[in-house]
């Protein structure tokens, strides 16, 4: 029996194996950090210690523009619509025309009224003008009842009369006519919208944390897109809640804003910049440490071997970090990656520390 391919194949496992073994000695010390952590049950980390910074005299957030001025524009009387006087979507003048309801019969009421009146009136002269007991004062007095009450329905009509011309109460501009020519309306019925853009008030809110460094008149900047391009708009602080949301601990603001080129319209949501007082010491973190939750904003931090989960309150990111108002001391160790496999009570591995 030939043995010859027997024994060349021997000495082929054999060497292998030596290999194998020379390969395994030379970079057993090699091995990357995450191989050989997933072989335990700790999770390889990242972290950082919280330090504190010299922090921006600014805060960002977002909000809502409403209009400073707005009503829907009604008339005071029932009628008929005989005109209508604007281009919807325009701008309108303060007093302009808006609707002219059909005045006919309010104009024959007040003819008939000033009718009455001239009659009253003149019986109520020529009692005055007789001698002295030639009429008694029962007479006059039921007279003068009679033309002062004549009187009043001539200035109620004069009033019904003005009210069949409906016009606008400001400036602003007029949106689309919800009644036609000839339609009849009834006193309070909408007839239009009617918006003044020339300033605008956002809404916006704030952490309550910054309450003390806001007071009114402080500047605010809107910034929203115009013809493709993001534009800013300048304005002041004008109302700061007494109240603080107890669910968001968060502060209701509004500012006006200048709104010169009509570029802005109410219901569009906006970039705030909020001014606040001098720039403050703040403790920060890098913005990957936090972690959004349902409940919150958290982040993880590191005590000894083991994270746990510490609920933050922080401000707007400036440049990669976000200040912390509450939540965090200094020199905290926070995991700025692989939080995301992280649960509280982990065991974790730091692989850089900073």
């Amino acid at each position: 029996m030939n043995r010859k391919p027997i024994i060349i194949l021997v000495v082929l496992v054999v060497a292998l194996f030596a290999i194998g073994v020379w390969l395994y000695s030379k970079y057993e010390h090699n091995v990357p950090v995450m191989l050989r952590a997933s072989k335990s049950s700790a999770v390889v980390v990242e972290v950082v210690k919280v330090k504190q910074a010299i922090f921006p005299d600014h805060i960002n957030t977002v909000g809502v523009l409403h209009a400073i001025q707005q009503t829907t524009i009604s008339s005071e009387i029932a009628g008929r619509i005989q005109k209508i006087a604007f281009q919807p979507g325009t701008l309108v003048n303060k007093t302009q025309l808006l609707f002219q309801l059909d005045d006919r019969i309010y104009q024959s009421n007040l003819e008939s009224a000033q009718a009455a009146l001239d009659l009253s009136k003149g019986t109520y002269d020529r009692l005055m003008q007789l001698a002295k007991g030639q009429v008694s004062e029962v007479q006059i007095d039921q007279a003068k009842s009679t033309y002062f009450q004549d009187q009043a329905k001539v200035d109620v009509n004069k009033a019904y009369l003005a009210e069949t011309a409906i016009t606008a109460p400001f400036t602003g501009f007029i949106g689309y006519n919800k009644v036609d020519v000839g339609s009849q309306i009834e006193p309070g019925e909408a007839l239009a919208d009617l918006v003044d853009r020339s300033q605008l008030q956002v809404w916006y809110q704030l952490p309550e944390s910054y309450l003390s460094r806001l007071t009114v008149n402080e500047s605010v900047s809107v910034r929203a897109p115009v013809n493709g391009q993001e534009k800013n708009f300048n304005g002041h602080l004008t109302f700061i809640s007494p109240n603080s949301d107890a669910d968001t601990h968060a502060v209701s603001l509004r500012a006006i804003i200048a709104n010169p080129d009509d570029a802005l319209a109410p219901g569009l949501f906006v970039h705030v910049t909020q001014t606040l007082g001098a720039a403050q010491h703040a403790l920060v973190v890098p913005e990957e440490a936090i972690v959004s939750t349902l409940s919150g904003n958290q982040v993880f931090v590191l005590n000894g071997d083991k994270v746990s989960a510490q609920t933050v309150i922080v401000g707007s990111a400036v440049n990669g970090w976000v200040p912390v108002i509450s939540g965090l001391k200094i020199g905290d160790r926070v995991v700025t990656a692989g939080q995301d496999q992280l649960k509280e009570g982990d065991v974790v591995q730091v692989a850089t520390a900073q």
